[in-house]
């Protein structure tokens, strides 16, 4: 008999092919369509098959004790010096990023004020904070999870900002400290809103002299 440890690792591998077949797609590795449609392919898989949608992982908002909110405040406040500073150090060519993003179509840059952060925020907990670190802990436990995913992090961030190797670096080490959060707060609720703090001042960055 297959035990639930089982069935949460078989998700975390499923969804993994999932994303790179929807990579496989060029019209679909416009952001936000990689994280939206794997994800809702990968959830309609798991809710349709009955041990997956039995051993999914309950998705809760956490403790909000003084310690956790802190300790959110540290990383959103470090994450916002990070990621100005490499903007003024290194001067980084931003036209890439506002290529990449699809304004207009979202009502301009106003609104996509809001819905970059958010959207962006919540597909990338659900997929590293939720899926795939649920997935390695119920195998190896949740540190190791923490550090595994936070690899991949990483990895996934190499073209993103901050861009290169440095980038995936700073990347994978933000990636560990939403991991942290996640594990101290028992929950996604105060990780989500570190990283929408985060991907505003990304934003504004991609913006700031968008011609």
């Amino acid at each position: 008999m297959i035990k639930k440890e089982d069935w949460l690792f078989f998700q975390g591998f499923l969804y993994l092919i999932i994303l790179s077949f929807t990579f496989s797609f060029p019209i679909l590795k416009t952001w936000p369509l990689f994280w939206l449609v794997s994800l809702a392919i990968h959830f309609a898989l798991v809710f349709s098959i009955k041990p997956l949608r039995q051993s999914f992982p309950k998705i809760s908002f956490g403790d909000y004790n003084k310690k956790c909110i802190l300790f959110a405040i540290l990383i959103s406040a470090l994450s916002i010096l990070t990621l100005v500073g490499f903007y003024q150090i290194y001067q980084p060519d931003m036209r890439t990023y506002q290529d990449a993003l699809p304004i207009s179509a979202f009502g301009g840059v106003i609104a996509m004020a809001f819905i970059f952060p958010v959207v962006n925020a919540i597909s990338e907990e659900l997929v590293f904070r939720v899926i795939l670190f649920e997935a390695i802990d119920a195998q190896v436990g949740k540190w190791i999870a923490a550090i595994l995913t936070s690899v991949l992090f990483g990895y996934i961030h190499m073209k993103g900002y901050p861009p290169g190797n440095l980038g995936s670096v700073l990347a994978g080490v933000y990636g560990f400290s939403l991991a942290c959060l996640r594990i101290f707060s028992k929950g996604i609720g105060l990780v989500i809103i570190a990283h929408i703090i985060a991907d505003i001042t990304i934003y504004c960055l991609i913006v700031i002299d968008l011609k």
